[in-house]
């Protein structure tokens, strides 16, 4: 009886997901056909291509790919939708793409995809990979222990505080309040006041990330499928409540990003399976709230200069929402137009670097800032090339095809295993790098930002601490695909 359910429901699944793509293509079919009518203002060929394909990256689930957070699905979709959007050329920045850019972008998503499936198909654990889409896939006696765990939190959280008021008793203000917020960031965090470029001050700002450590373990514990009672729920979300207030006196919209995308992956493996409704509704009030947040940012600290330059002369309406749905969508597009016009100024430099892989390396082996380059460039600041711009700069188009490959082979291997013994550790790792996906159209963070290896480090150490009981030996606690 159990195996006739099983392949009814197998069955059933089948056929929603033929339903949804022929939904796909039949709406794909109309929006042609009100397109030939003159009913929408009209797409180019290539622009309607890339909106489907980043709908059939969501919608098709295939064999191998039944999990909405597959990093192969939202890398495909994102990224298709971020250049169609950038080819519909709604601001005046955007230019008209050679071939040397269009190949480095397909090229760039294709070879991640196959990179990853290499791994997958020959994968010598492939029994081992964790069923995904359902918290049933971790046993109750590998969740985290819900007291010890709201401690370590707290105290996470205490450390992280205090490294960070005592940063800015140093920096004399806080940067959300400060007239420029970014310029303030900056002097303390990123080393560009003498003042503050002190080797003790580099040692001890990874630890404001344990703000953000203590912040996920609470997320786990409210996750977790196991009975909590109302103070274990209170003290978690004034936990969580307080983290992000500090993170975001930082300033800056990226801070709140770092906690939103591993909390929503983190609650699809340990609570329940987010539906594509809910992560688009997400992503369009996520895509709206930053636009807004940085639309007032930029004009109140003047920190944006290229997107107060441009969207005083755009075609979007008048009026505070229009400017952060502009700013948003400047957000999803000029990385990609910075890399179309790097591939043909990064020839010009007079001094060329001596690279730009791993900048965050480049106290210690000699890197040079893309960002800085590209800011000196075009008259702007934080100006970034996607996470190819650095692969292209190094090794120009052999960079991007074995970069991305490469990049899909880390992700595959990944995704492939998990830790019989730590299975909770093994979905915060899987969170991390879908964090870390997610900002392929805009940076590198593999390149510029080294605090991910020590989110590694730490973070498994905190729930290496908090599930290790001695005496007890190990159980299964995968699902055998």
């Amino acid at each position: 009886m159990n195996s006739q359910a099983s392949v009814a429901t197998t069955t059933l699944s089948a056929q929603f997901s033929g339903l949804k793509a022929a939904v796909g293509l039949t709406g794909g079919l109309l929006l042609c056909l009100l397109i030939a009518l003159r009913a929408i203002p009209f797409f180019r060929f290539p622009t309607l291509l890339l909106f489907i394909a980043s709908a059939c990256f969501m919608l098709v689930r295939g064999r191998g790919t039944p999990d909405l957070l597959h990093p192969v699905r939202v890398f495909g979709a994102l990224w298709c939708f971020c250049l169609a959007l950038a080819s519909l050329r709604l601001l005046s920045y955007l230019s008209d793409w050679n071939s040397l850019t269009w190949r480095c972008f397909l090229t760039g998503l294709a070879c991640f995809v196959v990179g990853f499936w290499v791994t997958g198909r020959y994968s010598s654990r492939q029994g081992a990979v964790l069923n995904v889409g359902g918290a049933e896939d971790v046993a109750s006696h590998c969740f985290l222990p819900t007291k010890k765990t709201l401690v370590v939190a707290w105290l996470c959280l205490a450390v992280g505080l205090a490294v960070l008021a005592f940063e800015y008793n140093l920096l004399g203000e806080i940067p959300i309040f400060s007239d420029s917020p970014d310029v303030a960031r900056l002097r303390l965090f990123g080393g560009n006041d003498p003042q503050f470029d002190k080797f003790y001050l580099k040692v001890l700002h990874p630890f404001v990330d344990f703000i953000k450590y203590g912040v996920f373990l609470a997320v786990m514990v409210l996750c977790q499928r196991k009975p909590k009672n109302r103070k274990v729920v209170l003290l978690s979300l004034s936990l969580v409540l307080v983290g992000i207030l500090a993170l975001s006196s930082q300033g800056g919209r990226i801070f709140l990003v770092y906690i939103a995308i591993p909390s929503a992956v983190l609650f699809h493996y340990l609570r329940r399976r987010i539906r594509l409704v809910e992560l688009g509704a997400a992503v369009l009030i996520i895509f709206l709230f930053l636009g807004l947040f940085g639309s007032i940012r930029s004009a109140a600290g003047q920190s944006a200069p290229i997107f107060d330059r441009v969207r005083s002369m755009s075609s979007f309406p008048e009026g505070q929402f229009w400017d952060g749905v502009a700013f948003g969508y400047g957000t999803l597009t000029l990385s990609y137009e910075v890399f179309f016009r790097l591939t043909g100024d990064l020839q010009n430099l007079q001094h060329p670097p001596s690279g730009f892989l791993f900048y965050s390396l480049h106290r210690f082996i000699a890197r040079a800032s893309l960002g800085e380059i590209a800011g000196d460039f075009y008259s702007g600041e934080f100006t970034t090339a996607t996470y190819l711009g650095e692969l292209y700069g190094d090794y120009q188009y052999w960079g991007v095809l074995l970069g991305s490959l490469v990049i899909g082979l880390g992700y595959g291997w990944v995704y492939s295993r998990t830790d019989d013994r730590g299975p909770v550790y093994s979905l915060y790792v899987r969170a991390l790098l879908i964090q870390m996906l997610i900002f392929f159209p805009y940076v590198n963070l593999f390149s510029t930002y080294v605090n991910w290896i020590f989110d590694l480090f730490f973070m498994y150490l905190l729930i290496r601490h908090l599930t290790v009981q001695k005496g007890r030996p190990h159980q299964p606690v995968v699902s055998i695909a």
